[in-house]
């Protein structure tokens, strides 16, 4: 792993479906900084935690992804909320795919990034 940090980390991953799976756990993982325990309530962080799991867009995205070849495919899920008269939040989760044509050397590459109130919490590759 090329990345050092507990939320951001780049894997090889032996196929394209390793990869989503890998990216879709590394955000659930970023759902445990710090500054996301400290604003959001655990049962808003479970609900999402679940979604992200469950949600055909994030289950299904390395099969979207591949469809689409020769592309760079990118997906947001936001979240957004307001807790015990504190500062409202945002929890935005991020995927892109890069598949490269059948011509390149390159392997096709997924991505994500999760930002907390506009601050970087996480970033990787699988």
């Amino acid at each position: 792993m090329a990345r050092v940090d507990k939320y951001s980390k780049d894997e090889t991953c032996s196929s394209i479906l390793s990869a989503n799976q890998f990216i879709v756990q590394c955000m659930i993982d970023c759902t445990a900084h710090l500054d996301i325990t400290q604003e959001v309530p655990s049962v808003m962080i479970n609900w999402i935690v679940k979604n992200l799991k469950n949600s055909s867009s994030w289950k299904n995205f390395h099969q979207n992804s591949v469809a689409c070849a020769c592309s760079v495919i990118q997906i947001d899920e936001v979240f957004e909320g307001k807790s015990g008269g504190r500062d409202s939040w945002k929890l935005v989760f991020r995927a892109d795919a890069d598949i490269p044509g059948p011509d390149s050397t390159q392997r096709p590459q997924l991505g994500y990034e999760v930002k907390f109130n506009g601050k970087r919490i996480g970033i990787g590759h699988g």
